[in-house]
């Protein structure tokens, strides 16, 4: 079997044509990972040798001689393709992120500056409408948020929230020298994975979930005389979990009985924070696939610290955000800012447009910050700056990471073809790789940095006569390579 497997392989190298390379599928069980490996081979392989094949909705499965391999499906030139949007993407990306960090900057200072104290947040005052407000003191609620398929309930709280996860077969592929593996494994996810386009039929996953994610919201959240809005209660975000004691248990036993059952599942059972439905009577760390786990989280009322603008809204004090070319906009219009070209030169370029709308929309011009602590207004303002020069920082080097795959993605076809070469075509490849790597790292750094002391030059010009020193030290190096 090995001496004929072998002879195949060297046929099949030497003619040029096509390249084989298969693995021999390891036994299934409960933890091992079955391997497929995709190649080009598959077409090429003579019908007498094939023992079985297999067709799936992205291509063919063949098993010769107790092996199994499937057709090679990689298309260089989507990824030439895929390469040029990721690097006209790139450009607007860094441009606008630039200009996000200068006006944000800019606007949390004038903030800092212009932010009257409350001095008893409990009692408003009407000649505080439509100023900017910084309160600190705590939040409340006094109706009860519950869960009603399950009969959890939780006392002042901002939100109950529901996690439902069921364990289920996940695929996923590695690609190297134009072979993909494709392994499986069992995790737990929030959401159905469908199983209809795994190379490997024997691995399924339920259809259907009996439970699903669910969240109650508060109704009327106080802080003090004041009635928070939707948009300030989405910024309560510190999660905690529910304590599931046996009383609560009981409950949802009663609560969930009948569906339980009518999914063939068993009783319902803890472990920890979460709540088991099993299809077997097994102990809780041997979980089989479609079994299902339920959390339940709930974020507090409590310590509160709100910088907005002051209004009268259905005559209740609230508050909304703050901009300051709109500050004495009336309650009913929108003080949302208005749409700016960033980029006259890339106004007629739609993904620059794109772009353009989504940091706006994002990264609005506009204070509006509630934070989970008593913090004073000083600490207030450097916490949102820090978040501010910390997303500008990832932001500039997701714009970088789009620019230099997008560089590796244009050459793809160029290397997808030296590896097609017979003996040698690996090593070619491999060799070109490297070449791809270090010339898309020059390039990118000296794109990214242009681009970015472009951007300075128009918002920051100091800064952006300093960088573009840096520029040209880059292209010295790409001309000198």
């Amino acid at each position: 079997m090995r001496l004929s497997l072998l002879a195949l392989l060297g046929v099949t190298l030497l003619a040029g044509t096509s390249k084989a390379v298969v693995t021999q599928l390891p036994s299934d069980s409960m933890i091992s990972t079955k391997k497929f490996l995709q190649t080009s081979a598959g077409s090429k392989v003579a019908s007498a040798q094939i023992t079985g094949t297999t067709t799936t909705s992205t291509g063919k499965i063949y098993t010769y001689g107790g092996y199994t391999y499937v057709e090679d499906t990689q298309n260089p030139f989507a990824e030439f393709i895929i390469g040029v949007i990721m690097i006209t993407f790139s450009f607007p990306i860094l441009w606008n992120n630039e200009r996000k960090q200068v006006k944000i900057a800019a606007l949390l200072k004038k903030a800092e500056e212009e932010a009257v104290d409350v001095i008893d947040y409990k009692k408003p005052e009407d000649t505080q409408n439509f100023k900017l407000l910084y309160a600190s003191g705590q939040s409340k609620n006094d109706s009860i948020l519950e869960d009603e398929k399950f009969g959890i309930q939780v006392k002042n709280a901002v939100k109950l929230v529901r996690r439902v996860e069921m364990y289920q077969w996940v695929e996923q592929t590695e690609r190297r020298n134009n072979v993909t593996e494709y392994h499986y494994r069992k995790e737990w996810r929030s959401s159905l994975l469908s199983s209809g386009c795994f190379r490997d039929g024997s691995k399924t996953n339920p259809s259907s979930m009996p439970f699903n994610n669910h969240s109650v919201y508060a109704q009327k959240v106080e802080f003090g005389g004041y009635i928070l809005s939707q948009s300030q209660l989405n910024q309560f975000t510190q999660l905690k979990s529910v304590e599931l004691s046996d009383e609560r248990i009981n409950i949802v036993r009663d609560k969930i009985h009948d569906q339980v059952k009518e999914n063939g599942y068993k009783e319902p059972t803890r472990s920890g924070e979460f709540i088991f439905l099993k299809k077997h009577d097994h102990l809780i760390p041997d979980t089989d696939v479609g079994d299902i786990r339920i959390a339940f989280d709930y974020v507090p009322c409590g310590d509160t610290t709100i910088m907005a603008q002051q209004i009268v809204r259905n005559n209740q004090y609230t508050f909304r955000q703050w901009n300051p070319k709109k500050s004495n906009c009336p309650v009913e219009e929108s003080n949302d800012p208005d749409h700016e070209t960033v980029c006259l030169l890339c106004a007629c370029c739609p993904c620059a447009r794109v772009v353009d709308s989504c940091f706006q929309s994002i990264f609005k011009e506009t204070i509006e910050i509630v934070d989970e602590s008593l913090i004073n207004r000083k600490e207030l303002i450097g916490k949102m700056q820090s978040q501010n020069d910390t997303t500008t920082a990832l932001i500039r080097l997701g714009g970088w990471g789009l620019q230099y795959l997008g560089i590796c993605l244009l050459f793809s076809p160029i290397i997808y073809g030296l590896s097609w070469i017979p003996l040698v075509g690996y090593l070619m490849a491999g060799g070109f790789k490297f070449i791809v790597a270090i010339f898309a790292f020059v390039v990118s750094v000296t794109l990214t940095s242009l681009t970015i002391s472009l951007a300075w030059l128009y918002y920051r010009p100091l800064y952006g006569l300093c960088l573009l020193g840096v520029v040209a030290i880059g292209v010295s190096l790409i001309l000198f390579l």
